[in-house]
């Protein structure tokens, strides 16, 4: 239930990835305008006849649905983005009664709809499992040292010199807190 929520509630970070998706979409847009598909927009300019100008517009269009291809997944993350709040209002409205299952199961009808955003929170969840996974190595790491270390003192020094060093770096330990 959770994971469906961090994918379907808008939030302000939706607002600031659409201005970035709606900016990356407009500069290549506008690239492709003014040079990719400039030799067949100046000729529309220009003015020609009827079935002429339908032509040139229509190779046109194809030469910057070419362009778009290369931002498409912008264009399937700004509709996703776009249709999040109304599957989140039904999703609010049903929440109080729906049981895991039935959650799981609305979650499995629209998961087509917001394909893009399912793989991003997977990327998330993968990163967070493996940052975890990582301050816990480093953990044992620093548990590893510190034993040793204290080793070396306990051999090196008498017991009362240990607890002193001991209680010196007790606050740096987080195994201890």
């Amino acid at each position: 239930m959770e994971r469906i929520q961090r994918i379907l509630k808008p939030s302000r970070a939706d607002q600031h990835m659409l201005d970035e998706l709606y900016d990356r979409i407009g500069k290549v847009e506008t690239v492709c305008n003014i040079e990719t598909c400039k030799h067949l927009r100046d000729p529309l300019v220009v003015g020609r006849g009827f079935k002429e100008f339908k032509e040139m517009m229509k190779k046109y269009d194809e030469c910057m649905d070419d362009c778009r291809m290369a931002v498409r997944k912008e264009y399937d993350l700004v509709e996703e983005l776009e249709r999040k709040e109304d599957y989140w209002k039904n999703m609010a409205e049903i929440r109080d009664e729906m049981s895991p299952n039935d959650a799981a199961e609305y979650w499995g009808q629209i998961r087509i709809y917001f394909k893009n955003l399912d793989e991003e929170e997977a990327k998330y969840e993968l990163i967070k499992a493996v940052a975890h996974k990582e301050r816990r190595l480093e953990n044992l790491r620093r548990q590893e040292a510190y034993l040793r270390k204290m080793e070396e003192i306990r051999a090196a020094l008498s017991v009362l010199d240990a607890l002193m060093y001991f209680d010196e770096i007790r606050s740096n330990l987080e195994f201890f807190n």
